[in-house]
């Protein structure tokens, strides 16, 4: 057996053994997600229940503790649930870009990423008479690109009729580098992943984005931020009020306001 055959039958055994630890950590992390959204339920309906029934028997302070036991609890749940989501996304990432290794080592054309149409070039002197593009074409193989602006690079520089020779050089330089930096290659597409993972039809492409840059427009986000200033001082202004026996416990409907409020602005108080 050749060196080169017994380095790929290693690679091979190494990809499936990851794979195997990978699903068993995926089925553990799933059945947690599921256990904590059933909490995630029972602590809710329970909170709701609770707050009521204090409420029913008049003690502001025991009222004010139930409240307080109900959002925190409910809180740290949630806290929990994101994190395990994210774990499992990742996880998952991690055995797609494992799965599509091993399959464009075994030339399993079935396990490799679909070819996006849209990357064929039909009207090219030679890109199909050399099977450079289109499905289980070179392009196929070896364009592990996320974004549309990677492969189109790629394509481009297969595709050229006058290739740049120093281009050429520099490109095959840093695929030198890139070589044997496997896991740093996969970090950089697994990141890209849970990013591509989150976009919506409403995102911005890469042209778009720097068409905007170039406008070197302010954006302000001061009413959103006041606005939950707002309700934050009606929240505790009401508490106090109820507090002091002088309402009936309005803040609990202030505090729910202040959460749709937040949820919907959350994306422009990240940044």
């Amino acid at each position: 057996m050749s060196l080169n055959r017994y380095h790929r039958k290693s690679l091979e055994r190494a990809l499936n053994n990851q794979l195997r630890r990978l699903n068993n950590k995926k089925s553990k992390v799933g059945r947690w997600s599921e256990r904590i959204s059933l909490w995630r339920l029972i602590v809710f309906i329970g909170g709701l229940t609770a707050i009521y029934m204090a409420a029913r028997v008049g003690n502001p302070w025991l009222t004010g503790l139930v409240t307080a036991a109900s959002v925190g609890g409910f809180g740290t749940l949630v806290s929990w649930h994101r994190r395990l989501d994210k774990i499992l996304e990742k996880f998952s990432g991690w055995s797609e870009i494992r799965t599509a290794h091993l399959a464009r080592m075994q030339l399993n054309w079935e396990g490799i990423p679909e070819y996006p149409p849209e990357h064929e070039n039909r009207e090219h002197p030679f890109g199909r008479d050399l099977n450079i593009t289109g499905p289980h074409s070179l392009m196929h193989l070896i364009d592990i690109s996320i974004y549309r602006g990677g492969s189109e690079n790629l394509k481009n520089w297969l595709l050229a009729t006058e290739p740049d020779i120093e281009r050429t050089k520099q490109n095959q330089l840093l695929v030198e580098e890139l070589k044997p930096l496997a896991h740093f290659r996969d970090r950089l597409m697994l990141r890209a992943k849970l990013t591509q993972a989150r976009q919506s039809e409403k995102d911005w492409d890469m042209d778009t984005l720097q068409r905007w840059l170039k406008q070197n427009r302010e954006k302000s986000y001061r009413k959103s931020l006041a606005l939950l200033w707002g309700l934050s001082g009606i929240n505790i202004l009401l508490a106090l009020l109820y507090v002091f026996g002088i309402l009936n416990p309005w803040f609990i409907l202030s505090f729910l306001i202040y959460l749709l409020v937040y949820n919907y602005n959350s994306g422009k108080i990240k940044g």
